[in-house]
């Protein structure tokens, strides 16, 4: 067994709760078990042999095996019922925060504080006061099964000022549901944690945008839904890519969807709904990569700078763990640059980088679902269960107390009044 400390952890503590009755019934059967004086005759001699009975017959409390037995036996129970067990911390113990990604925690209940600010302060003091010294805790912030980032520090920034707009889904909680792990969220959980504690931030009725389209929007003001009017998207290109097969396209797509092409400006970085960057990389190597009919071939980078949440849209062929074009929620990265050619089916690709794009593309505002608008409800708070150390199970003492009262019930059983 390895080494490390120790903690008794009582599963079931409400049972405890019983043992002053166990005292107070012991008390009673001791007290109860005394002689009791019973008069036998009106003769005045009978009233003088009461009168100087000695004071062991009388009834009062005395101490009583049985009595004892019986109390040892039901206290006993109570502890086996509590379901106590000693567990082996992990030393030192690494606890960690699930963050929701959703949009609803970008919501803001006043203040100009949103409901993600209000839900990771109280996520750091729960956690501090679980926490022992060395304890570390990981910040994961999580969409569904997917960590999109995870901080060693206390994310300050987090919610993002964009993470309304990317129309992320909450965690699945259960995929997360272990111990020392605890649940960070704005919006009640549907779901019940068996190890995993939970930080939920109060919530009010708020107004905010529910559903957007290039020049419009839809949202919910005073209690009604609202149609608003709002400017178009606006989308930035590499001026690496302008003039190639990529900036055709684009512009063919901005077209259709009423999309307003932008030069980046220092203006204008927070309020772009997509971004197509060109990896900067003066290294650059034939490659060519293909997909539904068509292929993209010509110099690109060896590597694509990391990004979190992103996801491979088209792969070399030559070495299909290096990504040409990558992609993620208001942002597409490329590999190639202008000089990349396109062979095969033209109108398959249109359609391919056109799905992309709209996939890509953030709205305007930023949304939040109607239910988390109109829903309101108090803060919630539960301690995650602290975890253990690997491969050491814990030691339950249930079942050796279960034996030890049935041997004080037995014990009571021959034991002098």
């Amino acid at each position: 067994m390895s080494a490390g400390p120790q903690e008794l952890v009582v599963d079931a503590p409400l049972w405890l709760a019983l043992a002053p009755l166990v005292l107070a019934l012991w008390w009673w059967a001791s007290r109860s078990g005394g002689a009791q004086e019973q008069p036998t005759g009106a003769f005045e001699v009978w009233r003088e042999l009461a009168g100087a009975a000695p004071r062991e017959a009388r009834r009062r409390w005395r101490f009583s095996p049985r009595a004892a037995w019986i109390a040892l036996g039901l206290f006993a129970a109570l502890l086996a019922l509590a379901q106590p067990s000693a567990r082996r911390l992990e030393s030192p113990t690494s606890w960690r925060a699930i963050v929701d990604a959703g949009p609803a925690m970008r919501i803001e209940d006043g203040a100009s504080r949103t409901r993600g600010d209000a839900a990771l302060e109280r996520a750091r003091e729960q956690l501090a006061n679980c926490a022992r010294p060395g304890d570390s805790v990981e910040w994961w912030l999580v969409s569904g099964t997917e960590v999109l980032e995870q901080r060693a520090e206390f994310p300050a920034d987090w919610p993002y000022v964009e993470q309304a707009r990317w129309g992320l889904r909450s965690p699945d909680w259960t995929v997360f549901d272990a111990p020392g792990t605890l649940w960070v969220s704005a919006e009640s959980l549907a779901v019940a944690s068996r190890f995993a504690g939970a930080s939920v931030s109060a919530r009010s009725t708020a107004e905010g945008v529910v559903a957007a389209w290039p020049g419009q929007r839809l949202a919910l003001r005073a209690g009604q839904l609202a149609l608003e009017a709002t400017r178009s998207p606006r989308v930035f290109l590499a001026p690496e890519l302008e003039g190639g097969v990529l900036a055709r396209g684009l512009d063919a797509w901005a077209r259709a969807r009423g999309v307003e092409r932008v030069a980046l400006d220092d203006e204008l970085p927070g309020a772009l709904e997509l971004r197509i960057l060109a990896a900067q990389d003066a290294a650059r190597a034939p490659a060519s990569g293909a997909r539904d009919g068509w292929r993209l071939s010509g110099p690109a980078a060896s590597v694509l700078p990391a990004r979190a949440g992103a996801s491979v849209w088209l792969s070399d062929e030559r070495a299909p763990a290096a990504a040409l074009v990558s992609a993620g929620r208001g942002w597409i990265v490329c590999g190639l640059d202008a000089r990349a050619q396109l062979e095969g089916d033209g109108a398959s690709f249109a359609i391919a980088w056109a799905q992309l794009l709209d996939q890509c593309l953030l709205p305007v505002d930023a949304l939040a679902p109607l239910d988390s608008l109109k829903g309101s409800g108090p803060a919630f708070e539960r301690a995650p269960t602290a975890p253990q150390a690997a491969g050491v199970a814990p030691r339950r003492w249930a079942h050796v107390l279960a034996l030890g009262a049935a041997v004080c019930a037995l014990a009571a059983l021959f034991a002098r009044r």
